[in-house]
């Protein structure tokens, strides 16, 4: 567990570094200011850990991969701002609870986007985990807040199938 570290939102993301309690995430650009624009959304501002600012992994040593995990990285502090992203050795991989499932964990293969990325409930069965790895696969341009939603849906549907067998 040493080894894991977490990835700087500033240097992903660019923040200056004004001191301010926010920033403004634009969804559809994907980019992040101090001031606010026509579409953009407020989230609180947080510190990813990595004081250097570096971003060590092999991912982010191709531009375009980079700047696809950015535009990603700015969904995510939108839709799901307590998950952070994480390097552990080559991997890297967002990490967050959700209430009601437990830890969810989105990884990052070192061949991405040409390999999609794998999401794991931590405190769910094999079972949910394998049938969530097909249903995410079968979507093409899925993002990890998307995955995420589909996870979530994908809860609730056995959650209310198992209320239903125990006929409650």
């Amino acid at each position: 567990m040493d080894n894991i570290k977490r990835i700087s939102k500033s240097a992903l993301l660019g923040d200056s570094n004004e001191k301010s309690d926010k920033v403004y995430i634009s969804p559809t650009s994907g980019k992040v200011s101090n001031k606010p624009s026509a579409d953009s959304v407020a989230v609180p501002r947080s510190t990813w850990y990595k004081p250097d600012g570096e971003l060590d992994s092999p991912l982010f040593s191709i531009p375009q991969v980079k700047d696809r995990i950015k535009f990603e990285a700015s969904e995510m502090a939108v839709y799901f701002p307590g998950f952070d992203l994480y390097e552990d050795g080559e991997a890297v991989f967002w990490l967050g609870k959700i209430d009601g499932m437990g830890e969810v964990k989105v990884i990052y293969p070192s061949t991405y986007p040409a390999q999609k990325f794998d999401v794991l409930v931590l405190d769910l069965e094999e079972s949910f985990n394998v049938e969530l790895k097909q249903l995410i696969w079968s979507y093409d341009g899925i993002t990890p807040a998307g995955a995420i939603i589909v996870t979530m849906r994908l809860f609730l549907l056995k959650l209310g199938g198992e209320k239903k067998c125990n006929g409650t």
